[in-house]
């Protein structure tokens, strides 16, 4: 099995959205997910979890940005088709301009 980064990542305005939805709303939508992630628990190295706004560092110094990374989890598979497939029924598919990367992890030593 391989280990796979997975980034659940949303518009700017979709995350806007998400933080103005009312409570019970959020509820649901939280309800959707926990049921989701209990069908794939075999799968989960790291739930992870929602992620704030990012600091940049560069050479300039550091500066507070807002990207498009709305969250990570960590997952093993036989391959990125797998997670890829895991991920097609997604309640955060579900939500319109949301997407998720699957980058492999690479194991250097």
């Amino acid at each position: 099995m391989e280990k796979f980064l997975v980034l659940y990542m949303a518009t700017k305005e979709q995350q806007a959205a998400w933080a103005s939805a009312d409570k019970a709303e959020q509820e649901k939508g939280m309800a959707e997910w926990v049921d989701w992630m209990k069908s794939h628990q075999d799968a989960w190295v790291d739930e992870g979890n929602p992620t704030g706004r990012n600091h940049r560092v560069d050479q300039s110094g550091t500066n507070e940005q807002q990207n498009e990374v709305c969250g990570y989890s960590i997952v093993q598979a036989p391959s990125a088709a797998a997670v890829a497939a895991m991920f097609e029924g997604s309640p955060h598919l579900s939500e319109p301009n949301t997407w998720v990367e699957v980058m492999p992890i690479v194991n250097m030593m």
